[in-house]
């Protein structure tokens, strides 16, 4: 048997990948691909590549398509879920999946591994037993509890959790956008609630081959800078900034005065290949 990254190359054979944001693109592999498709899988906010919002009628338009070809639309919300609202995206953005993944913020944190949930008629084929379905976590009265614990927040204090989470992100994004601007760095700073990123490039990004062409060397040379000062975040140019409910207006302010100090200073660091500074992070 083949593998690729430790999965079956037969796996691979069975998806059909098309381009995030492409609506068109998207459409015509549903038409050429007509009753051999069971769902469509997608982030509905993207966020495992750094921070790429959905454009205007997206998601809306993967509802339609599964909608008229009897598909499954499943929203993989590892990243999003609990984080950026209670209903996640699709509270954000008034779609329904009709299969959800969740992860880690569903325990506030705590390694609860993942979730999955969906239509009656398709979770019934699981208590039913019809498929198998298991889980390193699954059932550990720990990983319960926390889950209970964490759901127990956002339930009664949502109204105060999430709009605290955006406010800090907004400040922090507002401010980063300030300092490149002053500084002649090209940068896009994108944000969805309280989850930002920074790209190092000209134009917004609104694709992974574009997240993937930022400048990964300024990317580098600043998160070094910064982490020497005592500001850490994660030296990998496709992460994300999370707000944290621990997190206040003072973080901020300290982060936003440090950022000021390094970008000058990781602005003149000597350009080099991002293969051969990858290699010293």
């Amino acid at each position: 048997m083949r593998f690729h990254n430790g999965i079956p190359r037969v796996q691979e054979e069975r998806l059909v990948i098309g381009t995030y944001n492409d609506c068109e693109g998207i459409e015509r592999l549903v038409r050429e691909h007509a009753g051999e498709l069971a769902g469509i899988l997608a982030e509905p906010c993207m966020a495992n590549s750094g921070v790429i919002p959905p454009p205007p009628g997206w998601n809306e338009h993967l509802r339609r398509l599964c909608d008229d070809h009897g598909l499954v639309l499943i929203f993989d919300e590892v990243i999003t879920g609990f984080r950026l609202a209670l209903g996640g995206c699709q509270e954000l953005y008034g779609v329904d999946a009709d299969i959800t993944t969740w992860s880690k913020a569903i325990g506030g944190g705590f390694p609860c591994a993942a979730a999955f949930g969906g239509k009656k008629e398709i979770m019934d084929v699981e208590t039913r037993a019809e498929v198998f379905h298991g889980g390193t976590y699954s059932a550990n009265p720990v990983v319960l509890a926390a889950m209970n614990a964490a759901l127990d927040v956002y339930l009664t204090e949502g109204d105060t959790v999430y709009p605290h989470l955006k406010a800090i992100a907004d400040a922090m994004v507002t401010g980063l956008r300030g300092i490149f601007a002053e500084n002649d760095v090209p940068a896009q700073v994108q944000q969805v609630n309280g989850m930002g990123q920074v790209f190092f490039c000209d134009e917004p990004v609104t694709r992974f081959r574009q997240a993937q062409a930022n400048d990964g060397v300024f990317h580098h040379h600043f998160q070094r800078e910064m982490q020497a000062r005592g500001i850490y975040f994660r030296n990998h140019q496709m992460e994300r900034w999370f707000a944290c409910t621990e997190h206040t207006m003072k973080d901020v302010e300290t982060t936003l005065a440090t950022a000021r100090e390094v970008v000058p200073k990781a602005k003149d660091k000597p350009a080099a290949s991002w293969r051969a500074l990858a290699s010293l992070a």
